[in-house]
């Protein structure tokens, strides 16, 4: 009975999205504007500065004078100069063009693009869940995601992660409708999606190539996507990526610092592809025929793999290094002085990745006071994870039970293992782990609630 309630109700809210989404806007923006007037004030001082911006969202501080300068760029009639701007922050060509367009330089202001950017997020990720799993509980349970502090608090900053959180939704409903209906707006969708991932992260943008290159060719070879249809979507894909390579700056794995390689001055030393072999500069130390000596072949090749696996755990390592240098105030650093000298280094700690990126922060850290976000921010990050550890344990039971639900996500959900893994290895901090891995976070809550919800669903029968 009360399943049929709940359903009729959400059946309501289906039949309404224009209200719906009116009502996403309002609520968004009375959180925002409450945020601003505190941080405006001398209430809760601690956690901000007095003049509109909050200690968590300290980055804020840095993209509103960039987009003040470049708004500069917008009086003079300057448009190629400001679309050129600041090329590391994308996003703060928009924050400027608000800026310009309303004659204020006000951070709430931003607040026109920022409650689109949270409602379209909501829709997309209920739109989504209602596809893969045809449930409208499970889909309404799900987009409490976003309302949780951490998530809608900073949505409502000049915060780049909300453009992040929102390309990961374009593309969970396209990889839905492409899996489930066999639409091309799946595609179309997927790539808007993965424009707005790349041009936040341009130096995920690799790793989301591969993963969506290789899922494709899985899906060609199970004959369920023509090779055609798959070519509409790897080949713009491709032009992306290069671009979103053309666009990338010598930053630490995923903090914004460079730091230059000794013998390359100037590549990516996260590319083992531009790692040059002593005896033969230029060439690839992974490919046997390029090494001359005269050994057995077959050894030589394994010599060569060993060594670029120990040198790409040498140079995360470095970056491991370079984020502790640059975040050495931090109040929530862990394992900083962890380094890895060799490629079996790094797997030895592979245990200790899995659990710090996956399910940091722990208890322990839960009662004690934040340095930028006080002893109220350690406790609603406690209550969010908390739901986290619910969340996992679906996810988990739906893996085991029903794995082939999980298909329309899979590619979202390597691509979300892959950068969660990596940043348990390359961030030695718990708070810049907790907040990038976000929106990484989105498919195992889809597939989380739905496993909640299926072993509810299944004790209730048995009693």
């Amino acid at each position: 009975m009360k399943v049929l309630m709940f359903n009729n109700f959400f059946q309501k809210i289906e039949s309404r999205p224009v209200l719906t989404f009116c009502l996403l806007l309002i609520f968004h923006a009375l959180v925002a504007i409450i945020l601003f007037v505190v941080a405006n004030s001398e209430y809760l001082s601690n956690l901000h500065n007095g003049q509109g911006f909050w200690n968590f969202s300290r980055d804020s501080t840095l993209y509103h004078q960039e987009a003040i300068n470049a708004s500069t760029f917008l009086r003079n009639s300057q448009w190629l100069d400001w679309w050129s701007s600041y090329g590391r922050h994308q996003h703060v060509k928009w924050i400027a063009l608000v800026y310009w367009a309303t004659g204020y330089e006000a951070p709430i202001l931003f607040e026109i693009i920022n409650g689109l950017v949270w409602s379209s997020s909501i829709i997309l990720i209920y739109k989504s869940s209602k596809l893969i799993f045809n449930n409208s509980i499970v889909s309404a349970i799900t987009v409490l995601f976003f309302f949780q502090p951490s998530i809608l608090i900073s949505s409502t900053q000049l915060l780049r992660d909300p453009f992040f959180i929102l390309g990961i939704c374009i593309m969970c409903y396209g990889w839905a409708i492409l899996k489930k209906n066999k639409n091309n707006l799946g595609i179309v969708l997927i790539l808007i999606g993965s424009v707005l991932f790349i041009s936040m992260r341009p130096y995920l943008s690799v790793v989301l190539f591969a993963v969506f290159f290789y899922y494709s060719i899985k899906l060609i070879l199970n004959k369920e996507i023509s090779i055609f249809t798959i070519s509409l979507l790897i080949v713009p894909l491709f032009i992306i990526t290069e671009l979103g390579l053309e666009n990338r700056y010598l930053t630490s794995f995923f903090q914004s610092f460079e730091i230059q390689n000794n013998s390359n001055k100037g590549e990516n030393i996260l590319d083992p592809l531009l790692i040059q072999n002593n005896s033969n500069k230029g060439e690839n130390i992974l490919d046997p025929l390029l090494i001359q000596n005269g050994n057995n072949k077959s050894t030589v090749f394994w010599q060569a793999v060993t060594s670029m696996s120990n040198e790409l755990a040498t140079k995360v390592s470095e970056r491991r290094y370079g984020f502790r240098t640059v975040n050495k105030s931090a109040g929530s650093k862990i394992d900083s002085d962890k380094s890895y000298n060799s490629f079996v280094d790094a797997i030895l700690y592979f245990p200790r990745v899995v659990q710090v990126a996956f399910l940091s922060p722990f208890p322990s850290h839960w009662i004690k006071t934040g340095k930028e976000t006080g002893r109220i921010g350690r406790m609603l990050s406690g209550l969010e994870m908390l739901s986290w550890y619910f969340i996992i344990l679906g996810f988990l039971y739906i893996v085991f039970t029903k794995p082939l639900v999980i298909e329309p996500l899979l590619p979202i959900i390597t691509l979300s293992v892959f950068v969660i893994i990596m940043l348990g290895y390359v961030v030695p901090n718990i708070g810049a782990i907790y907040r990038m891995r976000q929106g990484f976070m989105i498919p195992f809550y889809m597939v989380g609630v739905y496993g909640i919800y299926s072993f509810i669903e299944l004790i209730n029968k048995k009693t």
